[in-house]
């Protein structure tokens, strides 16, 4: 989520629905790295076979393309 911080969503929620939350909405400021992040996260996880292929793309929601991100 790349438009607002977790505590933008908070006092977001707070102040058009009156409820607070401590709830974790995993936004993230660059996406291309939050790719990296979790492909690296799905390679080294002792839950997949390792010769399993695992990709990451971005997708254009102006164009509809894929955007892999290596």
């Amino acid at each position: 989520m790349l438009t607002f911080t977790d505590d933008q969503l908070r006092r977001k929620v707070r102040d058009e629905l009156g409820a607070d939350t401590d709830m974790p909405f995993l936004s993230f400021p660059d996406l291309e790295q939050s790719v990296r992040d979790d492909t690296r996260a799905l390679r080294t996880s002792p839950l997949l076979l390792k010769d399993i292929p695992i990709r990451g793309f971005i997708y254009d929601v102006h164009t509809g393309r894929l955007r892999e991100v290596v």
